[in-house]
């Protein structure tokens, strides 16, 4: 009886190697991972197959259906082969786009699939790459108990790897032919990358969708020809674009691409229109934040785009200058800060009753099917007015010793960054405060890994929340405001425990939260460096903050991506990594700057390059201990100048 894990052909490279190949079509996982062409023998195997004998570099398979049509795959069911199996039965595929549905394509990718429609032409060849790159983004969502028994796979990992693997051939070979689908499809791939922490593919990803986006001119409404669902699913993949513009220049630190202002099209169409095939265009930006009656008529999802737009203003300022940078100070009318806060301010009085937020609220919405639009919204709300500010938080560089007063130095508008401005440290305190509560009212009685609660911009939220939260706590930078009343120091540690907490409990399924939690651990030891005994928490706190003596990814044990693993055959290393001179400040270097700007760079690159941040941390130390030194034996010079040389004082 034959064995029926026993894969049947293997592709030219593997035979030629003398390797197992998993038999996956169009490309094998081990040809995926070197970045080969993967290429088959001229015969037609079972399956279906369809295999090109071209031994040119082109040579590659160039049809082949990813997945099975649903009567083939009820027929032939689920055979695991060890390595995970290529083919997903129609259910448990099934499974995987209730959660597809359910969760990000309601939020980040702004609803831009008609689901009947879609799920109609599931099975077709247009369809493999955006399938697969669902596949990949939903499996992150699966206990790894789950990816074995029903999907063949190792992990939850793993099954979303492979399928991330399968998707990024696809997009490669479809980067030179933009269609709707495809745009789609890779911000799909995008936001995957961006959760599994894949080095620059979230951002490379997304970006190829904007230019394919922006090749179809779908950010203006020429587009009547098209049936009116058409333009309507156009319309929320081009807002997708901008969404996920928004997430992933913060998140990575990059420069947002759209231009919003260029942006002519309507906002999405209520749900029901857009069931039904109605054409009934929703408002435009312009109407909703000049003209618009405070009313839940056009939905939500208009009213979440309009927040992102508003986040994505204050946070370009903050990326892409900071107070360091920023020539007006913040209460300059003419000021980019002053305008995004500005702006933020005026549209939530535009918010009607309905869309405030509030538990009876979050209930109403969670009835609708909603809520995790309301929840986002009001993170980016809350956020904010806070990101930026909380650069403006005074600053007292530490003295080593106490007897001498440290200068911490201007910014760029001539504000001393010890500088105590009141109301943006009642901002600070009072949106932080409220991003805590609402996590808080979020995680009663459930997991926190549960929906609605487990949320890209929530986490942003939380990781800005958590550094106003050490500001708090440490005394010795409270100590520079007048009013020490103001903070409570006891509360803000146990918030950024809270905080830190949540963040740790969502890694077992984004990479991104491992990447959160150690850039918070690595804030704390800056902290700790800065005013208080580096390297050991200040009390008797049960976690184990990370040393700066070890990798990042052995202190709060960070995985690498198996797409970043090294080639197990040449042992050649696949993971792209910036490095110092390729744009990043070299750690030497930033042992000169001042608090601030440590803060700025720990919050911003720590994500991407934990190494960097945390030979900054090791170097500070060191410095710490030799300025102690000196400023100890020269505190001591002055007390008794007799007992030094002249030289040592001159």
């Amino acid at each position: 009886m034959p064995n029926p894990n026993r894969i049947l052909q293997a592709c030219k490279n593997c035979r030629q190697r003398k390797v197992k190949c998993d038999g996956s079509r169009p490309a094998c996982q081990r040809c995926l991972t070197r970045g080969d062409s993967c290429r088959w023998p001229d015969e037609l195997v079972q399956g279906g197959y369809v295999a090109i004998s071209d031994d040119t570099d082109e040579a590659r398979v160039r049809a082949e259906p990813a997945f099975s049509s649903p009567a083939s795959i009820a027929a032939s069911g689920f055979e695991p082969d060890g390595a995970g199996s290529s083919e997903i039965s129609q259910h448990r595929l099934g499974r995987l786009l209730d959660i597809f549905w359910t969760g990000h394509h309601a939020v980040e990718l702004c609803g831009f699939l008609h689901r009947g429609s879609f799920e109609a032409q599931l099975f077709e060849p247009g369809n493999a790459f955006l399938l697969s790159a669902i596949i990949s983004l939903s499996s992150l969502y699966v206990s790894n108990d789950e990816a074995r028994e029903a999907y063949g796979f190792a992990s939850s990992k793993a099954l979303s790897d492979h399928y991330a693997s399968r998707a990024r051939q696809h997009s490669r070979d479809s980067s030179d032919n933009p269609i709707v689908r495809t745009v789609q499809a890779n911000l799909v791939l995008g936001l995957r990358e961006l959760l599994a922490m894949t080095d620059c593919k979230a951002w490379m990803y997304v970006g190829l969708a904007i230019r394919m986006a922006q090749a179809l001119r779908m950010r203006k409404e020429y587009n009547q020809l098209h049936h009116p669902r058409e333009r309507e699913i156009r319309r929320r993949t081009f807002w997708a674009c901008v969404t996920l513009d928004r997430l992933v220049a913060f998140s990575t630190f990059r420069t947002q691409t759209i231009e919003v202002d260029l942006v002519t099209i309507h906002l999405p169409c209520t749900e029901a229109a857009f069931a039904f095939g109605q054409d009934e265009p929703g408002p435009t930006v312009e109407d909703m934040r000049s003209s618009m009656p405070n009313t839940t008529e056009p939905g939500i999802l208009p009213y979440f785009i309009v927040t992102v737009i508003l986040w994505g203003d204050m946070g370009a300022h903050y990326v892409n200058r900071g107070r360091r940078a920023a020539n007006q100070p913040p209460n300059d009318p003419s000021g980019a800060f002053y305008k995004a806060e500005l702006a933020m301010r005026q549209w939530m009085l535009k918010l009607p009753r309905e869309l405030l937020w509030s538990y009876d609220n979050l209930q109403g919405h969670r009835s609708l099917g909603q809520d995790k639009l309301f929840v986002n919204m009001h993170f980016l709300i809350h956020h904010t007015l806070f990101v930026a500010h909380q650069e403006y938080l005074p600053l007292l560089e530490a003295s080593l010793l106490g007897d001498f007063p440290v200068d911490a130095g201007m910014d760029a508008a001539g504000t001393p960054f010890e500088y105590y401005d009141e109301s943006m440290v009642a901002s600070c305190l009072f949106n932080a405060d409220s991003v805590t509560e609402m996590v808080r009212l979020l995680s009663v009685g459930r997991n926190l890994n549960s929906d609605p609660f487990c949320s890209t911009f929530g986490g942003l939220a939380m990781l800005s929340a958590a550094n106003i939260y050490l500001w708090g706590y440490f005394p010795r930078v409270g100590a520079a405001s007048p009013d020490q009343g103001q903070v409570d120091i006891l509360q803000s540690k146990a918030n950024f425990d809270f905080l830190l907490d949540t963040v740790k409990s969502w890694r077992g399924r984004w990479e991104l939260a491992s990447a959160w939690a150690n850039a918070l651990e690595l804030l704390f030891v800056l902290y700790q460096i800065a005013f208080g005994e580096a390297g050991e928490p200040l009390d008797d706190s049960p976690y184990s903050y990370v040393t700066i003596d070890k990798a990042p990814s052995e202190s709060v044990g960070l995985t690498p991506s198996a797409s970043n693993a090294e080639d197990e055959l040449s042992n050649t290393p696949r993971r792209f990594q910036l490095r110092e001179g390729d744009g990043l400040p070299d750690s030497t270097a930033l042992i000169s700057q001042g608090l601030y700007y440590k803060i700025r760079v720990t919050l911003g690159l720590a994500m991407e390059n934990a190494e960097l941040c945390q030979r900054m941390l090791r170097l500070s130390k060191e410095k710490m201990w030799q300025n102690v030194w000196l400023h100890k034996s020269i505190y001591e010079a002055m007390k008794e100048p007799e007992a030094f040389p002249s030289h040592v004082l001159m």
